[in-house]
């Protein structure tokens, strides 16, 4: 735990950077999600946009996090649900319309009224256009969006005696404004907060298989974690190379160790000269004489955990069985001669 505690402080210039970078970015995207923190509710964030992902752990789902991560810098889009914290961090907003076809679908499931019906129609005809919004014009997207915004004008303005449309009604009432932001910056602006779901899913696996943290800074530190990763993820950088090198930059000399292959070796392990004598002291040993040795132990455990010895027949060689990867089995070499003598 102490380990752990020590290791998580080697990511925090990572997470400045990325945060660095988040705010001078012109489109974010931001979501949470509910996370268990020493026995109480808490909030596991991520906020990300196209260079930098940064997660963060707070004990409120407010607005107050926003402000303190984006430290009043204001961006130009922000994607988000339509959750009250979420709202006035841009210039403009884009909802997640993966949120409304839900709200929607459930509507047209439980109601025999035709409005929420034509929503649907009407939301896939938004999500046909944003398929190929790459591939259109400026002048021909902003025409499709003058046309969309007018058929949902005619939608929202039919009367219905539902209870359940009225209020759907409403709900996409008070989000017209920020429901096609996307055509306005086409191939920059998703009509949906999907990534961000995506870049959360691993934090609520783990939230159900752990049930949480005890601790604060266990959260933080998985937080940090997670933003190194992600961000080095979007350069195509594997995860378990990124923190390799995040933990062995803080705490190896950066001349005496080197990374190949994802592996660490001692940086003299890999100098021609080394590998040289190496090569020269082997071959100037005498050749042994099987008729002299009787086994030959290459490594032998010696743990607090267990010992372990092997046995062969005259003339065949030994290996015992070790455990692997123990950190603290030392090597050792064992030869018995005929005569009982040990060396």
């Amino acid at each position: 735990m102490n380990l752990l505690h020590r290791a998580q402080g080697c990511f925090n210039p990572g997470r400045d950077a990325a945060i660095a970078t988040l705010r001078k970015a012109e489109v974010v995207a931001c979501d949470e999600t509910g996370v268990r923190i020493e026995g109480s509710n808490a909030y596991h964030w991520v906020l990300h946009s196209a260079q930098a992902v940064v997660h963060t752990a707070s004990p409120t789902r407010g607005a107050v996090v926003v402000r303190e991560m984006m430290d009043g810098h204001r961006r130009a889009v922000w994607i988000s649900d339509r959750y009250t914290a979420q709202q006035g961090h841009a210039d403009e907003h884009q909802t997640c319309l993966a949120h409304l076809a839900r709200d929607i679908a459930y509507v047209v499931e439980v109601s025999d009224d035709p409005v929420p019906w034509r929503l649907q129609l009407w939301l896939g005809s938004v999500f046909a256009l944003a398929e190929r919004v790459n591939a259109l014009a400026a002048a021909t997207l902003s025409a499709k969006r003058r046309s969309l915004d007018r058929q949902l004008g005619a939608i929202l303005a039919t009367s219905s005696h539902r209870d359940l449309t009225r209020d759907l009604q409403a709900k996409i009432s008070r989000a017209r404004d920020q429901l096609l932001g996307f055509l306005a910056y086409p191939g920059k602006v998703e009509p949906t907060n999907n990534g961000s779901e995506r870049l959360l899913r691993p934090a609520v696996v783990q939230r159900k298989v752990t049930n949480g943290y005890r601790a604060m800074w266990a959260a933080e530190g998985e937080a940090a974690t997670r933003t190194v990763v992600d961000t080095a993820r979007i350069t195509a950088s594997s995860p378990f190379g990124t923190i390799l090198k995040t933990i062995g930059a803080r705490t190896l000399p950066s001349d005496a160790w080197v990374i190949t292959d994802g592996a660490l070796y001692a940086a003299e392990q890999v100098r021609v000269d080394v590998t040289a004598e190496r090569q020269d002291w082997y071959d100037a040993m005498p050749d042994l004489d099987p008729d002299t040795l009787v086994f030959l132990d290459e490594t032998a455990a010696a743990t607090n955990m267990t010992h372990r010895y092997g046995r062969a027949p005259h003339g065949q060689r030994c290996r015992l069985l070790v455990l692997q990867g123990h950190v603290w089995t030392p090597p050792r070499v064992q030869a018995k001669s005929l005569d009982g003598r040990c060396a």
